[in-house]
């Protein structure tokens, strides 16, 4: 009989505890690890029912943790579930679909993971995820942030085959956007010091960087990844890699170099939206319409969604759409403005710049 095990790590999360609790409930089991909360944590989730063990670590690093959680978990649950609680399942039958699908000869999940949400709450960055995973004992966390699981063995990440639920099963994240992530960075570093040739992880820093305001430490860090492993990459990843230095370069006001990042990345993956979004922007931006128009509408004749953790949260919903309309817009094509306004609306109801771009066209 196929049963279901959660596990956690958790620190100061009183907010999120019944949310949560709610949403992993179907599970035959839920144990958290708890790292050291000075809040109610802890005691809302044993009210709850919930199984949590406390360890405060000199040194916090999220695999280690995430690896003492996995060891709590009963070799009887064979079906083992990652998920922090700042996350619910999309839907109740999550577990049952599980238990129904799982295949002892291929115990690794894919599912979709909704990162980020737009302002109206529809889904914004949207990827496939692996933290669903069988009784591998070989199978462990390896990474002091932005954490993966790997087979020991062979320190393989990614795997050929998965049972493919990205249909069936999605998580939402909601996180606490008012936490530092000051300690997110340090990590970062300290996880390249390990593996300098993680090329993965030299990007997620750059992303720290740029999150964090320090484009000029974000630009460095992604010059870096695209002269020493393009080799290693394929080409949605070297495209994702020239918009966030596109996007740093903007941020630097540096335009001309922001374009030829967003073209070069054109040029490497043609499907990949986000480059087409920011040259784009860039070009309206400096009144270059014509132009402007044509670069967005090819996105959206001639690209594709990869789900991939380095596509923006807003370019396959209203972005394209609304920076299109001012497009138009400026070009007296008043009926294309609405429309484009109209489409952009439609992913976001209640934003109030969306609304009022529409107004404005509307009435002109």
């Amino acid at each position: 009989m196929n049963k279901v095990c959660v596990y956690a790590i958790a620190k100061d999360e009183e907010q999120f505890v019944e949310r949560w609790v709610e949403s992993v409930s179907p599970a035959d089991k839920i144990i958290v690890l708890d790292t050291g909360s000075t809040d109610n944590t802890v005691d809302k989730l044993t009210a709850l029912g919930v199984e949590v063990t406390q360890i405060h670590y000199e040194h916090f690093r999220f695999d280690q943790a995430r690896n003492d959680c996995l060891d709590l978990i009963p070799e009887e649950y064979n079906i083992r579930v990652s998920i922090d609680l700042d996350e619910v399942f999309g839907s109740d039958d999550w577990a049952d679909v599980l238990r129904s699908r799982w295949d002892e000869n291929n115990p690794r999940i894919i599912y979709s993971y909704v990162w980020a949400h737009n302002k109206g709450g529809s889904n914004g960055l949207e990827f496939y995820i692996n933290k669903i995973h069988g009784t591998d004992p070989y199978l462990r966390w390896e990474g002091a942030v932005h954490e993966h699981l790997i087979d020991t063995r062979t320190g393989q990440r990614g795997f050929e085959n998965y049972i493919d639920l990205t249909k069936e099963i999605t998580v939402h994240h909601y996180p606490d956007l008012s936490r530092d992530r000051l300690f997110y960075k340090d990590l970062a570093y300290e996880r390249i010091q390990e593996h300098p040739d993680d090329y993965q992880a030299i990007v997620l820093l750059g992303n720290e960087e740029r999150v964090k305001g320090d484009p000029k430490e974000a630009i460095r860090w992604y010059i870096y990844v695209l002269e020493n492993f393009q080799e290693r990459m394929d080409t949605t990843e070297i495209a994702a890699v020239y918009y966030a230095l596109g996007c740093s370069y903007k941020s630097e006001k540096k335009a001309v170099e922001a374009m030829v990042s967003y073209t070069n990345g054109i040029a490497i993956n043609k499907l990949y939206r986000d480059n087409y979004y920011g040259l784009g922007v860039l070009l309206f931006e400096n009144q270059m319409f014509d132009m402007a128009r044509g670069v967005l509408e090819e996105a959206l004749k001639s690209t594709k969604r990869f789900y991939f953790w380095m596509e923006d949260n807003y370019t396959w919903t209203f972005a394209v759409y609304d920076i299109l309309g001012c497009v138009y817009n400026r070009l007296g094509d008043n009926d294309k403005a609405l429309a484009a306004a109209a489409k952009a609306l439609s992913f976001e109801p209640t934003n109030e710049n969306l609304v009022k771009n529409y107004t404005t066209y509307l009435t002109s």
